[in-house]
């Protein structure tokens, strides 16, 4: 029995550590899967573990239990964070949706405490599924998750979502459905959410920002979407001893998370130039045509311009925009942190000057 059980005690601490590492367990064969690998390392320190996957019974290491392990592992974890939720008395919430790569759309729950030092506490709950997004549907499966989690809804005292009508709706949204049941859950917008919002409203009316960012996704994306083209940038990197970070995916929705992706351009700029010119004379399809288009645009000087500018105001909100999705961020921090932001760009706005000095010592372009 002590055997058994010290058996059963190793198979659960490496499901856990592979858990806890964020591995696969199981592979497309069991006997090469990370779980029976890590195993058949850890017997050779566990003698009552040898023994125990060398008999012919059973050994619980089948699939049905090794999920089961992690079904017990995981509420093990859950009744943790409620201990501590509940011993501070009041909670706020933060609810979203998204889409995972099967099209499943799916509910994240997070719930964020203050301790009595005052500490911030943001707790990821789980994902649920739904089967619409509907205001009404996710007041369902909210009400469902603080009754599987034997939470009142007398103590919560915030509630944050994004901007979405299904979501901060003034009448019918989830907001709404909440304060109708508790008026002290006080609703706030995402505030990454309502950065994004007010960088988007302030640059989709230039019509210069709007087509950069169009020539970067598409130059980005005609390099990396092939193998072949990606090989060949890469090679002109090494042989120009280019050390700087390749190309990035510019990000389709979110307006403050493409600096990093433009700044890769600038430092790519030289290799980019001499890819597209080599690529445009060797290839004669329509991938070929269009890198000759591309090293059109990039010999403009306003193209290398409006890269470097966007990046000159972008990279301090792209900052700010990492920073405010602490986990413990109050908001005193916020403010102290958007007043940091308004003063480098009012600063870098009163300093256009050295900035336009710096682009033109920029070697000669077509235009």
């Amino acid at each position: 029995m002590k055997k058994g059980r010290l058996a059963l005690e190793t198979i659960f601490t490496t499901v856990q550590f592979l858990c806890r590492q964020g591995l696969a367990i199981r592979g497309h064969e069991d006997v090469n899967s990370n779980f029976f690998q890590l195993l058949e390392l850890r017997k050779n320190d566990v003698p009552e573990l040898k023994d125990w996957l060398g008999r012919s019974g059973y050994k619980w290491t089948s699939h049905y239990i090794q999920n089961e392990i992690i079904d017990l592992l995981g509420k093990s974890v859950l009744r943790k964070v409620l201990a501590s939720i509940k011993k501070t008395e009041h909670f706020s919430i933060m609810v979203d949706e998204a889409s995972d790569s099967s099209i499943h759309e799916q509910v994240s729950f997070c719930i964020r405490t203050v301790d009595d030092s005052l500490i911030i506490n943001e707790d990821f709950i789980g994902l649920y599924e739904t089967p619409n997004t509907e205001s009404q549907t996710l007041f369902i499966i909210l009400k469902y998750i603080f009754a599987r989690l034997d939470l009142s809804m007398d103590n919560l005292r915030g509630q944050c979502y994004d901007g979405a009508s299904n979501m901060s709706g003034k009448f019918k949204g989830l907001k709404k459905l909440v304060l109708d049941i508790q008026p002290k859950a006080r609703y706030v917008h995402c505030t990454a959410h309502n950065l994004n919002l007010a960088v988007e409203d302030s640059l989709r009316h230039l019509t210069s920002m709007r087509d950069i960012m169009a020539l970067a996704k598409d130059l980005i994306n005609t390099v990396r979407e092939s193998n072949k083209r990606m090989g060949l940038f890469r090679t002109m990197r090494y042989v120009s001893a280019n050390d700087q970070a390749g190309l990035r995916p510019l990000c389709p929705t979110r307006w403050t998370m493409r600096a990093s992706s433009i700044s890769r351009i600038l430092k790519n700029f030289e290799e980019l130039l001499q890819f597209f010119e080599t690529f445009s004379v060797e290839d004669k399809t329509e991938a070929g045509y269009k890198c000759a288009g591309y090293r059109e645009s990039m010999l403009q000087f306003k193209t290398y311009f409006f890269l470097r500018l966007y990046c000159h105001a972008m990279n301090p909100v792209e900052n700010v925009n990492e920073k405010i999705q602490s986990p413990h961020l109050s908001v005193a921090d916020l403010e102290n942190i958007y007043e940091g932001l308004i003063c480098i760009l009012k600063g870098r706005r009163d300093s256009f000057e050295n900035f336009w000095e710096l682009c033109l010592k920029r070697k000669t372009f077509t235009s």
